[in-house]
């Protein structure tokens, strides 16, 4: 029976053996915790004989030293087990629960309690759910080496690795061609018994080494640059138009399905490079986000099929071997002797574009009555230009004229079309090729004397138009109008250019007709057609006083305001002045009217609203807009400045504007316009005038003195339309009093008011229709002076004023027998204002008031801080 102290002791062999190799690495440490089923802890305990912790670290340790036989690992793998626990319960409930302060969790169970959810590898949840049914046996039991085994399967894919075994495919799920896959040995393929690491799983790791692995790109990232099929013979000659077809295997599937995802054939190189990475990376709905993990390749040429499976381990270990910048292609040698075609002698070394090759090629084996062969210039990037060819299957010599390509080192090879066969590359070296000849395009007159023709270039040689070299410099000949084509080259050192084409036109005095009649609506565009004849460029110019050149026919967009002709008045080219032929065209301009009819309203205030009708007649242009216009009134309306008016029309012939806020009062005419949209249409000044009522403006009146006990009147002027409504208040002992409110029609407005003392009176705001308008002098003062009345009753029998009434002197006498200081006295109107004032330094004296006129009067007589009021009668 296998023991778990057995493994103990495996370890620490191994470890022994691999100390020196492991001096040099460093140490991957992950922590890890166990949570033990409750029965399947008790169980083992007591079979073994051991502490549950101590046989679950006996068994990580052996998982550590399966994944240390690994010797292409670059680190020591540590799965560290820092706390191991025994649950009672449902096993998902470990399986599903969180373990933030380790990288992973081992839930092990027995199986002891049955229960529906699968063992591995719970990547959501960095848990591996260690389920292994339980047996007398213990070899056979989660703790044994089969299952030791398992764990560390699942560990590996903890860090990266993925199912071998789910790339292998059975024979009798092969439809293609019933042949089976195997996969590596490794132990992500069948890890029981063979703790092998494939160098797939090898490279995983080691890209994910200790650190956290997060997302998808360390499995969907390693492919190299280019994916392709590399195809020869069996002497090593590529096979051009071999025909492949990729079929798929799915993951898990064990079959290849029967219809191929890519067809294709390879090029003159033997080579056909996929457009897109056919495993089908970040596919999210597949296994490790990948489409296919394998796919198996037919392909055929000359009737030979051969077959090639290409696994996904086979193309990421060439990434994770040669880098992303690499190429890699699945070769296919097919067991075929093709014929050969070998270049024996080529005519020249090397020579200049333009000029003839001759290569002189032989044959062997057996080629197609119908083979034809080509002569192909290849270049550095592979690409090829075909010069030549040749029908039959002797060996023989093949001509063909040299491109004109850069200067540079090319190769020359024949190829075959059946079969299809390649020859070897033969090098030669293509010189420089002159530029063109500069050449500039010539134009004649009919019937002129022309000179010969030039060029500017080295050594020229001069081509007709059906390819013949001509003498020398040629002679256009003029008799006939029209394009006549030379070509012009220039030799180099030996070296021949390019053909330069030079044109000449022969040219006759132009003639110029002008077309167009038609009808257009005012504001609307109308083509003129110009219609030359003999060479261009024109000059040209119109009865409508346009001018302009020209190369060919032209067209000319206009917008006439009046019906109008359009007639060619000259036309130039370079033969001289021309003719003009034809009428003209006519454009009869339909001019709609527009009748701007009475307003709404005839009076408003600033920021109201008015309607106005309108009516028309005729066509208007698409887009027209109709507006309002207003003006100030002024002696001529022909210098008026109109402005537009926010305007809408709510119906047909009718518009709707609005006055903006502020505009000053005053008449306004009011007219409505078409935008038309080019030529705007005005329409008259409608026969109502629009006034534009001010705003209000309220003015009180007037600052006075009364006595106590007197009315005051306030009166109150207004500017703007009645009725007003105006708000004022006047001052208290504590502060303003309440507000007032009045509305009237009146102006001016008087009201009356009694202020028992000194009172300001305020206008605080003024409206009508038009809105809020100005206070304008908006205080009033009434100063108002204590009226007679007695303080207390000493004031009233000390003083005597006499006579009542009196006519024209005043006697004022002092009752005590002693004054006790001088007194002041003072005379007022019933208006508070001072008529005189005098000191009383005795008992008794008289005031002449002759000059006063009759009526009422107060006398103020005042000691220190008291005084008494008298009220005297004047007649």
């Amino acid at each position: 029976m296998n023991h778990p102290l057995r493994f103990l002791l495996k370890l620490v062999l191994i470890g022994f053996l691999q100390n020196s190799q492991a001096l040099a690495k460093p140490t991957w440490t992950f922590s890890v915790v166990v949570a033990v089923e409750q029965q399947t802890a008790d169980f083992h305990q007591l079979k073994i004989g051991q502490p549950i912790d101590q046989i679950v670290r006996a068994q990580i340790a052996t998982v550590n030293a399966n994944f240390n036989r690994g010797t292409g690992f670059n680190g020591i793998y540590d799965f560290r087990v820092d706390s191991i626990y025994v649950f009672d319960g449902p096993a998902a409930l470990e399986v599903f629960r969180a373990h933030p302060r380790f990288t992973y969790c081992v839930v092990v169970d027995g199986a002891f309690t049955p229960n529906s959810t699968g063992g591995g590898w719970y990547g959501d949840h960095q848990t591996i759910y260690h389920k292994w049914t339980w047996s007398n046996d213990l070899a056979s039991g989660p703790f044994g080496p089969g299952a030791t085994d398992g764990l560390t399967h699942e560990f590996a894919h903890a860090r990266g690795a993925i199912d071998l075994y789910g790339l292998s495919v059975e024979g009798s799920k092969n439809p293609v061609n019933n042949t089976a896959f195997k996969t590596v040995s490794s132990i992500m393929d069948y890890p029981y018994g063979n703790i092998t690491w494939d160098e797939h799983t090898t490279h995983l790791l080691n890209s994910t080494a200790d650190g956290p692995i997060e997302g998808d790109a360390w499995i969907t990232r390693p492919f190299p640059g280019t994916i392709g099929i590399q195809v020869s013979s069996a002497q090593g000659m590529p096979l051009d138009q071999a025909r492949l077809e990729l079929y798929p295997v799915e993951w898990f599937s064990y079959s290849v399905k029967p219809i191929p995802v890519v067809t294709g054939y390879t090029n003159s190189q033997g080579i056909y490079d996929f457009v897109s990475n056919p495993y089908g990376p970040l596919s999210n709905d597949s296994p490790w986000h990948i489409r296919y993990p394998n796919f198996l390749l037919k392909v055929t040429y000359s009737n030979v099929v051969v077959y090639q499976w290409m696994p996904l381990y086979e193309v990421q270990n060439a990434f994770f071997r040669n880098g992303a910048d690499s190429a890699y292609r699945t070769e296919l040698v097919f067991p075929i002797n093709l014929p050969t075609i070998t270049i024996t002698e080529l005519n020249v070394a090397h020579s200049c574009p333009g000029s003839e090759l001759q290569a002189r090629f032989r044959l062997s084996g057996s080629f197609d009555a119908n083979t034809e062969f080509r002569l192909v210039v290849v270049d550095q990037w592979n690409n090829s230009y075909q010069i030549g060819s040749l029908k039959g299957v002797g060996a023989g010599v093949i001509s063909g004229t040299l491109p004109y390509l850069l200067p540079a080192e090319y190769t020359l090879k024949i190829v075959s079309t059946n079969p299809s066969v390649q020859s070897n590359a033969y090098p030669f070296t293509l010189d420089p090729s002159p530029a063109r000849p500069m050449v500039q395009p010539v134009y004649l007159c009919e019937n002129t004397p022309a000179l010969p023709l030039e060029a500017v270039g080295q050594n020229l040689r001069w081509y007709a138009s059906g390819g013949a070299v001509l003498s020398g410099a040629p002679t256009p000949n003029t008799s006939k109008p029209g394009n006549q084509f030379y070509y012009v080259t220039q030799t180099i050192e030996g070296c021949e250019s390019d053909k330069a084409s030079l044109r000449v036109v022969v040219q006759i005095k132009p003639t110029l007709s002008v077309n167009g009649t038609t009808t257009a609506i005012l504001g609307s565009e109308r083509p003129l057609r110009l219609f030359f004849t003999g060479g261009g460029p024109y000059s040209y110019s119109l009865s409508n006083g346009l001018t302009g050149t020209a190369s060919q026919d032209t067209t000319l967009l206009v917008v006439p305001e009046q019906t109008m002709t359009y007639q060619a008045v000259g036309v130039r080219n370079q033969c001289g002045a021309g003719e003009v032929v034809g009428n003209g065209a006519t454009i009869t301009v339909l001019i709609p009217r527009l009748q701007t009819l009475s307003l709404s309203t005839t009076a408003l205030c600033g920021g109201g609203h008015f309607s106005v009708g309108y009516q028309t007649t005729g066509s208007f242009t698409a887009g027209n807009v109709f507006k309002i216009q207003v003006a100030k009134v002024g002696e001529d309306s022909t210098k008026a400045v109109f402005t537009d008016l926010v305007s809408s029309q709510p119906g047909n012939g009718l518009l709707s504007g609005t006055m903006p806020v502020g505009t000053p009062a005053g008449a306004y005419w009011v007219r409505v316009v078409a935008t038309n949209p080019k030529i705007p249409i005005v329409g008259n000044i409608s026969p109502t005038v629009l006034q534009v009522l001010p705003q209000p403006t309220a003015t009180l009146m007037k600052s006075q003195t009364i006595v106590e006990g007197q009315d005051a009147s306030l009166m109150v002027t207004f500017t703007g339309q009645s009725p007003w409504t105006f708000t004022w208040q006047d001052s208290t002992a504590s502060g303003l009093g309440g507000m007032q409110s009045v509305e009237t029609g009146a102006n001016p407005y008087v009201f009356t008011v009694r202020p028992l003392k000194s009172t300001v009176y305020q206008l605080v705001s003024v409206r009508n229709e038009c809105g809020a308008g100005t206070v304008l002098g908006s205080r009033a003062v009434v100063t108002v002076s204590p009226i007679l009345g007695v303080d207390d009753e000493w004031q009233a029998v000390t003083v005597d004023v006499f006579p009542v009434p009196a006519t024209t002197e005043l006697t004022i006498r002092w009752r005590e027998k002693q004054m006790a200081k001088p007194a002041q006295v003072t005379m007022v109107n019933l208006k508070g204002e001072v008529l005189l004032q005098c000191q009383m330094n005795a008992d008794t004296i008289s005031l002449p008031i002759s000059r006063y006129s009759a009526g009422t009067y107060f006398l103020r007589i005042q000691i220190r801080d008291r005084w008494v009021w008298k009220r005297v009668i004047k007649q």
